[in-house]
């Protein structure tokens, strides 16, 4: 897999090119620009470039020539989208071959419910979307919605990071409702913290077609051990799991551990930023214990984590 990072030159000749008023795709110059940002043969797209912001009109001329790539797969934009969110997003999934849009820090605000509706249009080929650390609040109930309405692509939703708090429930009931298509939902960095149960009794329901959640960090504390059978229990569907808190206590910690210990973890992926938090000096010989041998396994298979994992695996046997 490719992966294909604009440059601060790229950024330079974009620039100069929409100073120019030269922004038809026909355009040779604009043909050769593409040519030089390679997305002809990258499948993934990073528009991350310092800390600058990238002026409205080249990122909407950037988004065109991705649009153009017939193998580029996932875009992730890093940067300020609050003036041409809508206008890039419906560039990009003019796209025949992109199925990932990944927006992080746009300063979307409300403006993301413009975006959703973009992203979950019917006939749309977009499958996976976040909208992470765009400070959505309460809006992110209506964009839930959007993304989980009948004819939307879209199976995986991150919406991690917008200070959803409370809404979680309401978000979580829209995304685990049975007959919609989502199967992986990050939720991460939401401050849910007492609601955290509630969540997981939604996201793990029968009927829900959620496979993979991510509920870390999410001031869980205590709670974890419960949220943590919850979404292992032998019902559930769900099978890859995220729960690592930041400033989590060791008690919390082993309690998570001893539920995954008990729901025979090897037929559950633990994520390796869920390993990684474990394996503090105290529990790593308990971890090391129950899933070794298992991550050495069948971790194998999960690229490009398995050096990690495998990496965990030998951590004090």
């Amino acid at each position: 897999m490719k992966y294909m990072s604009l440059s601060l030159e790229m950024l330079a000749e974009l620039n100069n090119l929409v100073e120019q008023d030269i922004t038809d795709i026909t355009n040779p110059h604009v043909v050769a620009a593409a040519f030089y940002l390679q997305v002809q043969s990258a499948t993934i797209l990073n528009t991350r470039v310092g800390f600058g912001v990238i002026p409205a009109k080249t990122m909407l001329l950037l988004a065109t020539i991705a649009a153009t790539s017939p193998t580029l797969k996932s875009v992730f934009l890093d940067i300020d989208l609050s003036v041409c969110g809508p206008t890039v997003t419906t560039a990009l999934v003019s796209s025949d071959s992109i199925t990932g849009i990944h927006m992080g820090g746009n300063n979307l605000g409300a403006t993301a419910i413009a975006v959703a509706n973009i992203l979950a249009a019917p006939g749309n080929i977009i499958e996976s979307v976040s909208i992470k650390g765009n400070n959505l609040g309460a809006t992110a109930v209506a964009v839930a919605n959007i993304l989980a309405a009948p004819g939307s692509a879209i199976i995986s939703v991150d919406i991690s990071d917008n200070n959803i708090g409370a809404d979680a429930i309401a978000v979580a009931n829209i995304l685990a409702a049975p007959g919609n298509i989502i199967e992986r939902v990050s939720v991460s960095d939401n401050n849910i913290g007492v609601d955290a149960i509630a969540v997981a009794n939604i996201l793990a329901a029968p009927g829900s077609a959620i496979i993979s959640v991510d509920m870390s960090n999410n001031n869980i504390g205590a709670d974890g051990g419960a949220v943590a059978n919850i979404l292992a229990a032998t019902g559930s569907e769900i099978q890859e799991i995220v729960l690592w808190e930041d400033n989590d206590t060791i008690q919390n910690k082993q309690d998570k551990i001893k539920v995954f210990k008990e729901r025979n973890a090897k037929e559950k992926l633990f994520e390796t930023a869920v390993i990684s938090e474990l394996l503090s000096p105290a529990t790593a010989t308990i971890v090391g214990d129950y899933l070794g041998e298992f991550m050495a396994s069948f971790f194998s298979q999960y690229n490009p984590r398995a050096r990690a994992y495998r990496r965990y695996s030998t951590f004090n046997r």
